[in-house]
């Protein structure tokens, strides 16, 4: 993902202007919950270079997981725990949201991830983009049942707000995708990592506009 950040928009790490903004799942160590985990997402972020400590904003809604980050205390990192979207949205009426890169790294099939996609969008829009925004969405292609290559692609163009606007604004997808098998609440599945981005001008990657295949 960081390597494809780098390729995409030709900077070394997020600039300072921008924030990196993630589902954060559980960061700390079980048994010393003030040390993250050696191998969680917010350390390898900064120990890559790809951040500094205080651009990183990690929301966890499950209070079993984000209740034992709010005690993390090894670097100033943003942990939250609550609902995504509400906590975008008090960013920005803080004056403060101002995504570069949004990892949404989430376990849900193509129709319940562009649900999410589209309330993030939505913040994005409202707060008007401070370019370029790059968004990494992760979907299950086989869990409960399995999806044709382009059910993300379909899920965008039937949603309300993607399918009116995103779908014809500029945003454009990365090609190929990213797959690997990884951990859902019914077993083992397979999984898409997507990447939507917006205000790179040229772009060395193969990527398409995002649209009906």
């Amino acid at each position: 993902m960081y390597d494809t950040y780098r390729s995409l928009t030709g900077f070394d790490r997020v600039p300072d202007a921008q924030q990196y903004w993630c589902l954060a799942g559980r960061v700390v160590a079980p048994d010393n919950p003030q040390q993250l985990l050696p191998l969680c997402e917010p350390k390898h972020a900064v120990e890559t270079g790809l951040i500094t400590p205080e651009q990183y904003i990690g929301v966890e809604i499950d209070p079993r997981r984000g209740e034992p980050n709010l005690k993390q205390a090894e670097l100033p990192l943003a942990l939250v725990l609550g609902d995504l979207s509400r906590t975008m949205r008090a960013y920005r009426r803080a004056g403060n949201f101002r995504p570069g890169l949004i990892n949404l790294d989430t376990n849900r099939e193509p129709q319940l991830a562009v649900s999410l996609l589209e309330k993030v969008y939505i913040e994005i829009q409202r707060t008007g983009l401070v370019e370029p925004v790059v968004i990494f969405l992760n979907v299950v292609m086989d869990g409960w049942r399995t999806y044709r290559d382009d059910a993300l692609v379909e899920a965008l163009y039937r949603n309300r707000v993607t399918g009116a606007d995103m779908l014809t604004s500029g945003w454009k997808m990365l090609v190929p995708t990213y797959e690997y098998h990884g951990t859902t609440s019914i077993s083992r599945a397979h999984m898409k990592m997507y990447c939507l981005f917006h205000g790179i001008g040229h772009v060395s990657m193969p990527a398409r506009e995002i649209k009906l295949i």
